[in-house]
C-alpha cells in the first residue's frame, strides 16, 4: 500500500526548484506549486431550527468576517476525520457527520473543498481549540444573505457553500472511497 507523504513531494519541490536559476521565476513557481495542492474539509452544520451555524474570523485579512467552519486536511488524516477535527477546533462542537455535499472547486486558486453535512451531538463553543475563531453563531438562511450583502462573510465561497447544502441533494458518507497509499 502507499502513504501519502507530503514531506516527500517537499522535497523533490525543493530540489526541482533548486534547478530555476531566476529568483523571481522560482518565487512564482513555489507559489504555483503550494496553491495548486490545497484541499479544505468542513462541514455545515445545521439545527433542528434550520440555523447554519458559522464562524467568525479572529485574524488575519478576514478578521471580523463569518465562514462555515473548514480548514486543512492535515497528513494521514480521512477526509471525514478531517472536516470533524476542524469544526471541533473552530466550533468546539463535536458533530456526526450525516451526507456529503457534492464536490466543489474554486478554480482561481485551484482549492478543492470537500463539505459534509453534520449535527451537533455534544461539545460547546467554550471548548474551542483553535484561536483563528472569535464567535460561533447559528444563522437562519435571509440572516446569512444579509451578511452576503453587508459584506460580513468572508468571501462568495462561505454564501456558496450555504447555496449548495440547500440546493443539492446530498451525497451518501461512502461517496469517497478512503484509500491507502503507501509508496511514491
Amino acid at each position: 500500500m502507499y502513504a501519502f507523504n507530503p514531506d516527500k513531494i517537499d522535497a523533490k519541490f525543493t530540489k526541482l526548484l533548486a534547478t530555476v536559476e531566476d529568483t523571481n521565476l522560482r518565487e512564482a513557481m513555489r507559489r504555483r506549486l503550494k496553491r495548486n495542492s490545497h484541499l479544505v474539509v468542513g462541514a455545515i452544520l445545521v439545527d433542528k431550527h434550520h440555523k447554519i451555524c458559522l464562524v467568525q474570523e479572529a485574524k488575519g485579512p478576514w478578521a471580523g468576517k463569518w465562514n462555515i467552519p473548514l480548514g486543512h486536511l492535515e497528513h494521514g488524516e480521512t477526509m471525514p476525520a478531517g472536516a470533524k477535527r476542524e469544526v471541533k477546533e473552530e466550533t468546539g462542537y463535536d458533530v456526526e457527520l450525516t451526507a456529503l455535499l457534492p464536490l466543489q472547486n474554486a478554480s482561481c486558486e485551484n482549492v478543492f473543498r470537500v463539505l459534509y453535512v453534520g449535527q451537533v451531538v455534544g461539545g460547546s463553543p467554550d471548548e474551542r481549540i483553535k484561536t483563528d475563531t472569535s464567535a460561533v453563531e447559528w444563522f437562519t438562511f435571509d440572516e446569512i444573505q444579509r451578511k452576503l450583502a453587508n459584506k460580513e462573510l468572508r468571501d462568495v465561497g462561505a454564501w456558496y457553500d450555504v447555496l449548495l447544502y440547500q440546493n443539492s441533494i446530498q451525497l451518501p458518507l461512502d461517496t469517497i472511497k478512503e484509500v491507502e497509499y503507501t509508496e511514491l
